[in-house]
């Protein structure tokens, strides 16, 4: 992209998409910094105008995409730009400020829930937010750089006792027996495959040393040969030292445990920290 950023947020919309912390870093610009929209035009309000959290308000939208969407921009100077390349210059506008946070805030509660473009019809090419996304700003999660362990487990979810594989269960708590290596066991099941109609189980493992890849094709082998209906499985390691790991750890009964396993606490390991002496 050949285009300046105008401003921090600009300079953080700009690399957004070269990784993980890229994009956390431009949702916290986002939040924090002032964004640009426009609204119908109504005679009182002149110009640039701010407007506070709590305010009632009617946004403009613009087709975009072949979808009704609010146009938000990242600078004054992107809104200026947007309108000239759209033609919309010479139309009457009433133009406000709001940090982000707050906006978004005030178009999560609108019904229908529309989608907001971030910066469109300009050079510096345009950013979609669904509901989801527009919600994870206003929540802060969006802000939050995940652990390792939310990345690989944040889209699982814990299956009902009535759609457990118990065949599959007996034949891994067979194999598990024999090998120490495994300590504890875990199964979900994947939910953004569910929602394809795709029932994938991943076999989560807590371990001890002398774990290797060799006994995860072996596991994962097992688990597909003893499915019901040869459903695909995937094996995960989970990492008692990661945040979120140790939360699925502490949380989830395992279907299986080695003897001497004591797992986690999970009102000891998240209890609030003591309070300092001073």
């Amino acid at each position: 992209m050949s285009w300046k950023p105008i401003n921090d947020l600009e300079a953080a919309f700009k690399i957004a998409h070269h990784g993980l912390k890229e994009t956390v870093d431009y949702n916290r610009e986002l939040s924090e910094g002032v964004l640009c929209f426009l609204m119908p035009y109504h005679p009182e309000l002149e110009g640039m105008i701010s407007v506070g959290n709590g305010s009632t308000m009617s946004f403009v939208f613009w087709m975009v995409s072949g979808e009704n969407m609010i146009p938000v921009f990242t600078s004054p100077q992107r809104m200026e730009e947007a309108l000239r390349a759209t033609g919309k210059w010479e139309e009457k506008h009433s133009m406000g400020e709001m940090t982000g946070k707050e906006l978004l805030h005030l178009v999560s509660v609108i019904p229908g829930q529309p989608k907001v473009a971030i910066n469109p019809a300009c050079g510096t090419g345009a950013r979609v937010m669904d509901a989801e996304a527009i919600q994870a700003i206003v929540d802060g999660s969006a802000l939050k750089l995940p652990t390792p362990g939310e990345q690989a487990f944040g889209k699982l979810i814990f299956p009902g006792y009535f759609r457990r594989p118990y065949v599959m269960l007996a034949a891994l708590t067979n194999y598990f027996n024999s090998h120490p290596e495994v300590r504890a066991a875990w199964l979900w099941s994947d939910d953004e495959l569910a929602e394809q109609d795709i029932n994938e189980y991943v076999v989560a493992l807590e371990v001890a040393p002398g774990y290797s890849p060799v006994m995860a094709a072996e596991i994962q082998k097992l688990a597909e040969a003893s499915c019901d209906q040869q459903q695909p499985c995937r094996v995960a390691v989970l990492d008692p030292a990661d945040e979120y790991s140790a939360e699925l750890i502490a949380s989830f009964p395992a279907f299986y445990k080695a003897a001497e396993y004591q797992g986690l606490n999970r009102q000891e390991l998240f209890a609030p920290a003591p309070p300092k002496t001073p």
